[in-house]
């Protein structure tokens, strides 16, 4: 990921998993992008994929309290 600072892509995911939201986050935490900057472009990317990725648990359909009763009886 940035060859300059020794940074792999495994710590910048780590970074974002975190909580890092922006490409200096990851730079003042991880050092990346802080020499050369070639890498910043691919860390954008990754905090990009990261804000479409939505949690599963928000996916879910609410379940009407009938349904439920009978999910509750099987």
């Amino acid at each position: 990921m940035c060859v300059c600072r020794a940074v792999t892509e495994g710590e910048v995911h780590n970074c974002i998993a975190a909580g890092a939201k922006s490409a200096k986050q990851i730079r003042d935490t991880t050092g990346a992008g802080g020499d050369c900057a070639s890498c910043v472009r691919k860390i954008c990317a990754m905090l990009k994929r990261s804000e479409d990725v939505v949690p599963i648990a928000q996916h879910k359909e609410p379940v009407d309290a009938g349904r439920q009763a009978d999910y509750r009886a099987a």
